[in-house]
């Protein structure tokens, strides 16, 4: 019987503990709640949010905030200010409910109004929510790019200031206010106006929800696209389903043989214009036709439809000399190496590598990237140093200085030509990648160009860069090189943000092809002219068929572009990056867009979104959304493993 008894008391004691500590719990409740809703504790804190809020609602509702939001009317204005006060609301009753809360109340507010600055940055600059990343980024930025700073207005930099000294004051105001017993002079009408407020909110909120009430909010903004990175990263492409993006490449047997001797030892130099776009650069072969260089455009290969994969130099250049999309994870560019890339395929095949900008290569550690992708030689042109200058404390960048370190650029690519020419030593591949065109505009020397017309100068940039390439060919003639050397050019990107020009760029919430649609020409001198492709090309294509050009074999699974050579049946992606809020792609003759940010998924006919050429279509066009939006997915999740 002892026995038999002992488990019940022990079970008993057992359950008087939990009840016990129900009741304790219960009554440290009932006291925390007591003290937290007496008068002077509530007015406390009402004092301490009131500043915070009031800075919140002008950061975030300042007349470009509506803008932004694409929102009009007034209760699509009154729902983002309900869902943003949302959080506000929490952090002012966690308090009440949760002692870490209680003891660091001013510390919690900080943080939330921390990020809300942060986003607010991100939005007005980049058009999109903040990233971890933009903290970096930003600081390089100021470093390195101060002028752009100067591009955002004065206003808006004003308000900046306003909004990061904001914790300062808002600390001395709640130190005066316990020095004058603030708190207690208010705390009689506190309770009962404080209710009143949180009553009228709850009561508002089935006026003003809808189905992207939430999305409206800083923190769930954010917070939203943390996770759906996450998921992006934690999940696991099929590989098969990613091939078929890609598409399938020729059979070896269509390409070019590789015993052509004569053709593999070519030289090869890749010309990128900064910034260049397709609707300002002229037909280069034609231009050199009628200039009497018709033995270099009769072997020309152009595509009309050529588009970057990313409006960022070091990503687009990444994709044209290795034939990828790029990396789209946190240093991406410290990747130990890429054994497909140009650099190193042309390497195994005897050439020595070159690479010469006038851009600063330690900017987002680019130069770890080039080394990472096989050039030897990475000359950087000492005359960009004279473009930087010190004003009023700040670096800025003088960019009409650049074309001065453009023609250095043109030296250093002359002296290699010229070493090779005379030394009767390896073939070559040359680089080069000037940086005068970039945005914001200066006007060429010699040019007539107006500063307050961009796309003027824009057309003097281009015949700028025509220049220095009819200055290589000069060059190759004079030395008997020309029939030997193969030259690409290209451009990396087009505009991207209204802080680079507010004339040409038009929405950064929608794709453009001012963005992406880039000029691309092989000049193959003594070479018959290849079919020119009718297919929409990409920088992904730019490696493999330089090596389809000159007879090199290569494996093409190690490539997600195909050659330009032969057709192919795939789906060509554009990633908006850093600058531009949507993705985007080309399947089947038709584009599809999706801004998960301003929930829109949009189909058309061409590329300019929102332009009046042709009406934009929701998706379907041809696709569902869901099937727009899982190909995206999946070609996101894939490039960031």
């Amino acid at each position: 019987m002892t026995n038999a008894t002992l488990p019940l008391d022990e079970g008993a004691g057992a359950a008087h503990g939990v009840a016990d500590s129900v009741r304790i719990a219960g009554s440290r409740i009932r006291a925390s709640l007591a003290g937290a809703f007496e008068g002077e504790s509530l007015a406390r804190r009402v004092i301490a949010a009131i500043p915070y809020t009031v800075l919140l609602l002008f950061m975030q509702y300042a007349t470009e905030r509506w803008k932004i939001s694409g929102s009009v009317g007034a209760r699509a204005w009154a729902g983002i200010f309900h869902s943003e006060l949302l959080i506000v609301a929490f952090i002012f009753f966690g308090p009440f409910l949760i002692g870490f809360l209680r003891r660091h109340y001013l510390t919690v507010f900080f943080l939330f109004y921390a990020v809300c600055v942060l986003d607010f940055m991100a939005w007005f600059t980049i058009d999109r929510p903040v990233h971890f990343e933009d903290l970096l980024r930003g600081s390089e930025m100021v470093k390195d790019y101060a002028e752009f700073i100067g591009q955002l207005g004065r206003v808006l930099l004003v308000k900046f200031a306003i909004l990061i000294l904001a914790p300062v004051v808002i600390w001395l105001f709640t130190r005066w206010s316990t020095r004058v017993r603030l708190d207690r002079r208010v705390s009689p009408v506190m309770p009962a106006a404080f209710f009143g407020l949180t009553l009228a909110y709850v009561a508002s909120l089935p006026l003003v929800y809808d189905a992207r009430y939430f999305g409206h909010n800083s923190l769930v903004r954010v917070g939203s696209e943390a996770v759906y990175q996450s998921r992006l990263e934690n999940a696991t492409p099929d590989p098969a389903t990613v091939q078929k993006m890609f598409g399938v490449p020729a059979p070896t047997s269509a390409r070019p043989s590789a015993g052509a001797t004569a053709s593999k030892k070519k030289n090869v130099i890749v010309f990128i214009i900064e910034t260049g776009m397709a609707a300002y650069y002229p037909d280069l072969p034609s231009r050199l036709a009628r200039n009497g260089d018709v033995d270099i455009a009769s072997g020309a290969l152009s595509s009309a439809e050529h588009y970057t994969t990313y409006p960022e130099s070091d990503r687009a250049i990444f994709s044209i000399l290795v034939g990828q999309y790029p990396p789209l994870m946190t240093a991406w560019n410290k990747k130990p190496n890429y054994d497909h890339s140009l650099a190193r395929a042309l390497k195994a095949e005897g050439y020595s590598t070159y690479l010469v900008s006038t851009g600063p290569l330690d900017f987002h550690d680019d130069i770890t990237m080039m080394r990472n992708v096989g050039f030897d030689d990475l000359m950087q042109v000492s005359r960009v140093k004279k473009a930087f200058e010190v004003k009023n404390g700040e670096v800025v960048w003088d960019r009409s200085k650049l074309y001065a370190a453009d023609l250095e650029l043109f030296d250093s690519a002359t002296k290699v030509i010229r070493q090779h020419a005379t030394q009767g030593s390896s073939p070559y591949l040359l680089v080069l990648a000037p940086q005068s065109s970039h945005a914001p505009f200066e006007a060429p020397p010699g040019s007539s160009a107006s500063m307050d017309n961009h796309a003027e100068l824009v057309r003097a940039n281009a015949e700028w860069q025509y220049k220095l390439v009819d200055g290589l060919i000069k060059d190759l003639r004079a030395t008997n090189e020309l029939s030997n050397t193969m030259i690409a050019v290209t451009g990396d990107h087009g505009v991207r943000s209204v802080y680079e020009t507010n004339q040409l760029f038009a929405d950064p919430q929608l794709l453009h092809s001012i963005s992406f649609h880039v000029p691309f020409w092989i000049l193959n001198p003594g070479s018959n002219a290849p079919s020119n492709p009718t297919w929409a090309t990409s920088h992904i294509d730019v490696t493999p068929t330089i090596l389809d050009l000159l007879g090199v074999s290569y494996a093409p699974s190690a490539y997600h572009g195909r050659s330009m050579l032969h057709p192919v049946d795939r789906t060509v992606f554009f990633f908006g990056g850093e600058f531009v809020s949507p993705n985007g792609f080309k399947h089947d003759g038709r584009f599809y867009m999706e801004n998960r940010l301003r929930h829109i998924s949009l189909s058309r006919s061409d590329f300019d979104f929102g332009s009046s050429k042709s009406g934009d279509q929701p998706v379907p066009g041809q696709l569902s959304p869901q099937v727009v939006e899982q190909t995206l997915a999946t070609i996101q999740s894939y490039l960031l493993h």
